[in-house]
């Protein structure tokens, strides 16, 4: 038997963002991405954040924002520098729990291309707030078995392919509600 983590659906769900938008400095009339964890290489951020340039060339009506901290957080800077996306990505840093939960909420999808993870409670959570996901098919990440009609899997470490995911998500904005809906429906096990 698998027996999974748990997730206390009172606490994770859809709630009113407040002020979040204007607290962190992020555009409010965007498709916003959101990747949470430690900014750690097994966590292969810098996938996303190389997919950005070829997100943008179809959607650029997008921002990313990256929830936590890590050794990292200076390289993945540059990488943004360098592929001048600056504009495009916002580092949080760590946050609280109760910002955490508003960065589910103000995302419009989840995205995370871990390379390695038990189970991936970040994708639970953001699941409980009613988002479609997109995860990197990686054979060391149990998280890929969350996908289940509600987004999609990528080739792990392939940029391009998270790109083609995402931007079949931005342009279809009745497929991102209902595979939101299908999130919510989905987590229902793991209250």
């Amino acid at each position: 038997f698998v027996i999974s983590n748990g997730i206390d659906l009172k606490e994770f769900k859809s709630m009113p963002l407040g002020n979040f938008y204007e607290r962190f400095n992020i555009p409010k009339d965007v498709i916003k991405l959101l990747f949470v964890g430690r900014l750690y290489p097994e966590k292969s951020i810098d996938t996303l954040i190389k997919a950005v340039p070829h997100i943008i060339k179809k959607h650029s009506n997008i921002h990313v924002m990256l929830v936590g901290a890590g050794h990292q957080r200076s390289k993945l800077e540059k990488l943004v520098k360098k592929l001048g996306v600056n504009k495009y990505v916002t580092f949080l840093g760590l946050v609280s729990e109760e910002d955490k939960i508003l960065a589910y909420n103000a995302c419009d999808i989840f995205v995370l291309p871990s390379l390695a993870e038990l189970e991936g409670m970040v994708v639970l959570e953001a699941m409980a707030c009613g988002k479609p996901i997109i995860v990197a098919d990686a054979k060391m990440s149990a998280s890929r078995y969350f996908v289940d009609g509600n987004g999609f899997l990528f080739k792990a470490q392939d940029h391009a392919d998270l790109a083609h995911q995402v931007s079949k998500l931005i342009a279809d904005t009745e497929l991102r509600k209902k595979m939101g809906e299908k999130s919510l429906q989905n987590i229902q096990k793991y209250d």
